[in-house]
C-alpha cells in the first residue's frame, strides 16, 4: 500500500516534474520525507484488512473451532490481535507527534520552494488575521501586504480586565512609521462610560498605543500535517 501510494502520487505530480525541471535527488528526498505520513495514513486500514484477512483463513481452514474445541476462550484468541493493535496505536501517536510534523514541513519546502520556485513569502497567511497584541488589544486585519507593511481593513478592540470592549478602531488602512500605526478612513468608538458613548472620525492619524510591529502579522500558514496534537490545540 506504501508502494501504491507512492506511484499515485507521483503519477498526480510527474507533468509538474517535468514541467520544473526536478533532479532525482529532489524527488528522492520529497518522497523520502513523505514516508512517515503515508505511513501513518495507510498503516488503520492495513492493519484492518490484516486482520480481516487473517480471521478469514482462521475461519475457512477451521482453526477457530479447533481452538474452541481446545477449550480456548475467545477473549485468548483475539489477545494478540488486540496487543498487536495497541503496540500499533502507540507507534502511530509517537510517530505523528514526533516525526510526521517535521517529515512533511520538509516534504512540502522541497515541493513548493525547491521545486515549484516559489519564494518562501507565499507561505505566511495575509488575510482574515487574528491577534492579540499588548495590554488586550485585539486586531482583526483584512487583509496584510508584507511588501509594503500595510493593513487594509481593520478592527481594533481594547478590552479592560473584566473583557469588556473599552473602545473599537475601524479603518479602511493602516500605514506602519516605524514606532506605531497611522490609520485613515476609518472611525473610533469609545464604551468606557456605559451611559454615554461618543465616536471620532479617523484620517491619517498616528495611534501611538498601537505599537504592534508589522512582523506580528506575518502569520505563517501550517497544514495539519505539520502539526503535532500541542499545537492543534
Amino acid at each position: 500500500m506504501l508502494l501504491l501510494y507512492l506511484v499515485i502520487d507521483l503519477f498526480e505530480k510527474v507533468d509538474e516534474f517535468i514541467v520544473q525541471k526536478a533532479t532525482f535527488m529532489q524527488l528522492l528526498q520529497y518522497f523520502s520525507f513523505k514516508v512517515p505520513l503515508i505511513i501513518t495514513q495507510v498503516m488503520p486500514i492495513a492493519v484492518l484488512m490484516a486482520t480481516i484477512f487473517l480471521i478469514g483463513i482462521f475461519s475457512k481452514n477451521s482453526e477457530l473451532i479447533a481452538m474452541k474445541a481446545c477449550g480456548l476462550p475467545m477473549i485468548r484468541i483475539v489477545y494478540p490481535i488486540l496487543l498487536t493493535s495497541v503496540v500499533l496505536s502507540f507507534l502511530m501517536f509517537v510517530l505523528n507527534e514526533l516525526v510526521v510534523p517535521k517529515a512533511t514541513a520538509k516534504s512540502n519546502y522541497i515541493f513548493q520552494v525547491e521545486i515549484r520556485k516559489w519564494k518562501e513569502t507565499t507561505f505566511f497567511d495575509n488575510s482574515n488575521i487574528w491577534i492579540k497584541s499588548h495590554n488586550n488589544f485585539f486586531w482583526n486585519v483584512g487583509y496584510f501586504n508584507k511588501e509594503t507593511n500595510i493593513l487594509n481593513n481593520i478592527r481594533v478592540f481594547k478590552l479592560d480586565e473584566n473583557h469588556k470592549v473599552e473602545y473599537r478602531v475601524d479603518a479602511k488602512s493602516a500605514q506602519w512609521n516605524g514606532e506605531s500605526w497611522i490609520l485613515s478612513g476609518g472611525e473610533l468608538w469609545d464604551f468606557k462610560n456605559p451611559l454615554k458613548f461618543y465616536s471620532e472620525v479617523i484620517d491619517n492619524q498616528e495611534f501611538k498605543v498601537l505599537k504592534t510591529p508589522p512582523s506580528a502579522f506575518k502569520i505563517v500558514q501550517r497544514p495539519s500535517e505539520e502539526l503535532n496534537f500541542y499545537e492543534l490545540n
